[in-house]
């Protein structure tokens, strides 16, 4: 019996060893996977066809030295433990190939493809993203507001995109490619919260990729994207005469333009929950009353409370819990239960709010005055 106990301590601290381990190597798992996207290996197997590439066609397609074939076999050993890659036998020969998996799909950067998170990978697995974080701890002993990125930087996140119009662009980018994804997914779940509308301001839209996948399917839908001076200007569609799209520069929280609905996806959680009451309290004067068809679309996370400690929770939960040191490390904004949520609402002088859960992390909540 002592043995035994021995042995189940000893087997429960190398578990616990290696659950440290992949944590503090955990920088590991997205630094391979810029790799993979700075050498395009998702577009080479993806013009590869059906057919599964060989390691040695694939080493030959990367145009790098024959020398580093040991290290791509290794990245690629790694990527398809992590599941962004899959193997498969080629013909009924014992040699492998590899395949895409959905997740590699995202990563696409075909011309082609309608969504592509590489964009993603490249601009948030950038040292100007992980610097905050070097002095996380540091932070948390700091008796002020500023942020940790402000703390590394000297400036807040978006003042220091403004003065980087590389970095602003390519952030523009990011936003563009996740809001096609997102919001095919919302306008398909959530068609009864759009088909009632005339009119939509996208507040935060950035350049007005998610306001062309509402318009797309709701031809009839005017919209209106609001956001910086400088994101406007980086448009591709701003400038451009549209009967059901138009752009304009200003604050939010200075001044909201009437419509029947405002649209805030992925916005309110970069802000601190006074500055979302302000944000709110704007959108609440520039809609009508609900019996008019007034309301304010949120798309954001909605972080369930954890009942039961013992319940596995789904990959999401993870998802969402991230997001969230992401928000407090850049913006010292936050990802909200729906506790936090309804306090939000109720301060901004909103009287109802409804929470439809969609596909992945994120939520559709309507917001009635």
């Amino acid at each position: 019996m002592e043995f035994t106990s021995q042995s189940e301590e000893n087997n429960e601290l190398m578990l616990a060893q290696a659950h440290v381990y992949n944590h503090v190597y955990s920088y590991v798992s997205c630094m391979s996977l810029k790799c993979a996207v700075q050498l395009g290996i998702p577009d080479i197997i993806h013009n590869h066809g059906q057919v599964p590439i060989t390691l040695s066609s694939l080493v030959d397609n990367l145009s790098i030295p024959l020398t580093r074939t040991d290290s791509v076999e290794r990245l690629m050993r790694f990527l398809v433990h992590s599941g962004f890659f899959t193997t498969q036998k080629i013909n009924e020969s014992e040699e492998e190939g590899y395949l895409l998996t959905p997740s590699s799909k995202l990563l696409l950067k075909d011309d082609n493809t309608r969504f592509t998170l590489s964009p993603f990978v490249l601009t948030v697995v950038d040292p100007f993203v992980l610097t905050p974080f070097l002095s996380l701890s540091s932070s948390f002993k700091e008796s002020g507001v500023l942020t940790a990125f402000e703390a590394s930087h000297g400036v807040a996140f978006w003042n220091f995109l403004e003065r980087d119009s590389e970095l602003n662009k390519n952030f523009c980018s990011m936003m563009a490619n996740d809001s096609r994804l997102l919001m095919s997914v919302v306008v398909d779940e959530g068609k009864k919260v759009f088909q009632n509308l005339k009119s939509l301001i996208d507040v935060g839209g950035g350049t007005g990729a998610a306001s062309q996948v509402i318009i797309e399917a709701f031809p009839h839908l005017k919209c209106t994207v609001l956001d910086f001076p400088h994101v406007v200007a980086n448009s591709p569609h701003a400038g451009k005469l549209s009967n059901n799209l138009k752009f304009v520069a200003g604050d939010m929280f200075e001044s909201i333009p009437h419509a029947d609905s405002i649209l805030l996806k992925f916005t309110l959680h970069n802000w601190t929950d006074k500055e979302c009451v302000k944000i709110l309290k704007k959108c609440g004067e520039a809609i009508p009353s609900r019996e008019q068809g007034g309301k304010v679309i949120i798309v954001d996370a909605v972080v369930e409370e954890q009942k039961n400690k013992q319940e596995k929770k789904p990959i999401t939960t993870e998802t969402q819990l991230m997001f969230d040191m992401v928000m407090m490390t850049m913006f010292g904004g936050k990802e909200r239960t729906e506790k936090e949520w309804e306090k939000i609402f109720l301060e901004s002088g909103f009287t109802d709010y409804k929470i439809t859960p969609i596909s992945g992390f994120r939520s559709l909540i309507e917001v009635y005055p």
